[in-house]
């Protein structure tokens, strides 16, 4: 039983310690709120059966192997898989712990979801929406279906999972941050009037962390998606964020 703890609780301090379970439990929301919000505002139907009898498990067949596949492949890229199957500990023992810990996490943002559906007070998506709740759009959730659009490119013709994880990494922080930061800056850029230069290099600075996928292919990115967020074009900036990744990525 110890054993088991040990690999459980490692596992777990794995995912949160990482952007991995910030970036998995914020895509399960933001999809799982979009299409309950796209049956409420568009067919006019507060109605959640779709969303738990159709979209959810569906968003789990991805989800979950996302999750999962990286707990034994991690062990092998880091060169400890040798080191933990000579170690004193059952092959059971072993899956029981990285299973554990998975359901943790999926737990985690199925508590989160249904939370958010049933009109619970999550403050900090209050705070977000509030954030970046956009105006003068064809229906809400316009950003969370551009998010998922440009998301679902890079997972589609992305082969490596680091490249997936720097993609989402640039656009969830990155353009995040120059939103906040962009708002209260004072230097107009001088082609594009509704953006500032602080904003742009707050898109630059924070997508650099994500040097922990790509290395040192984060800086150039970070420049190419930073200028391109700053240009103003008819498509929202979080579909063409993760194209822009998706293309660098496939070029190299």
């Amino acid at each position: 039983m110890n054993n088991i703890y040990t690999i459980f609780k490692k596992e777990v301090r794995a995912y949160f310690n990482s952007p991995i379970a910030y970036i998995f439990i914020t895509l399960f929301l933001l999809l799982s709120g979009y299409f309950f919000g796209s049956t409420l505002f568009l067919q006019n139907q507060a109605d959640l059966r779709s969303v738990f009898g159709f979209w959810i498990p569906f968003f789990l067949t991805i989800f979950v192997p996302a999750v999962t596949m990286r707990l034994i492949a991690e062990e092998r890229r880091s060169g400890t898989l040798e080191v933990l199957v000579t170690m004193p500990i059952r092959d059971s023992e072993i899956i029981l712990g990285k299973y554990l810990a998975a359901l943790v996490l999926l737990i985690v943002a199925s508590i989160f979801v249904n939370m958010r559906l049933l009109k619970m007070k999550l403050h900090i998506v209050e705070w977000a929406e509030e954030q970046f709740e956009r105006t003068g759009v064809l229906f809400p959730g316009w950003g969370a279906a551009s998010y998922l659009t440009g998301m679902l490119i890079a997972l589609t013709f992305l082969p490596d999972v680091n490249q997936i994880a720097a993609s989402i990494f640039i656009l969830a922080v990155g353009d995040s941050l120059s939103t906040i930061i962009g708002k209260r800056g004072k230097i107009r850029l001088p082609h594009n009037n509704n953006k500032t230069l602080e904003g742009s290099l707050a898109f630059f600075l924070s997508s650099l962390p994500a040097y922990y996928f790509v290395g040192v292919l984060i800086v150039p990115l970070a420049l190419i998606t930073a200028i391109v967020e700053s240009m103003s074009f008819e498509i929202d900036d979080n579909l063409t964020v993760p194209v822009v990744c998706t293309v660098f990525f496939l070029v190299l």
